[in-house]
């Protein structure tokens, strides 16, 4: 499944993007005020963390809708293609209910952490830097579930076999 006119995609490529770019223009930032004028920000270690965690989050988002996330193939390798459509269907369920799985605890864990400040940056609450797990999980799901349901037998889909 390809998913070049997939503007939502793009949009999520866009924001990891940018957020890795902050990553690093802050982490770099803060090297040279720690070491050069020896007056370290706490307040941009903490925002470069959640950058991080935002873009690593989308960026599972994209590997996922794009179907390049790791996988270790030495078994399904040696099936037929029936078989190996089975596990490849398979395969998916297991991801979409660990995406789901995820994404509950993370709200989970989001609402518990809604009325948390951080020390650093007390304006901004918990909860908007750790709405990363369950809204990267959420995505992660949609796309498991659109790569599930588009896929055809050749590629994993339900076998004739």
């Amino acid at each position: 499944m390809t998913n070049r006119n997939d503007h939502g995609l793009k949009i999520i490529n866009a924001i990891a993007s940018l957020l890795l770019a902050c990553a690093v223009v802050l982490m770099s930032l803060q090297v040279v005020l720690r070491f050069v004028f020896s007056e370290p920000q706490p307040w941009a270690e903490e925002i470069n963390r959640y950058c991080f965690v935002w873009a690593t989050f989308l960026g599972a988002a994209i590997a996922v809708a794009k179907g390049t996330h790791i996988r270790v193939t030495v078994l399904i390798d040696r099936l037929g293609p029936a078989w190996r459509a089975r596990a490849d269907r398979l395969d998916g369920l297991v991801c979409l209910i660990a995406f789901a799985f995820v994404a509950w605890f993370g709200l989970v864990n989001v609402w518990a952490w809604r009325n948390q400040t951080f020390f650093t940056i007390p304006a901004i609450p918990q909860a908007v830097f750790s709405l990363a797990v369950p809204v990267g999980a959420i995505l992660m799901s949609i796309y498991a579930l659109r790569r599930l349901v588009s896929r055809p037998a050749d590629q994993g889909g339900t076998p004739e076999a």
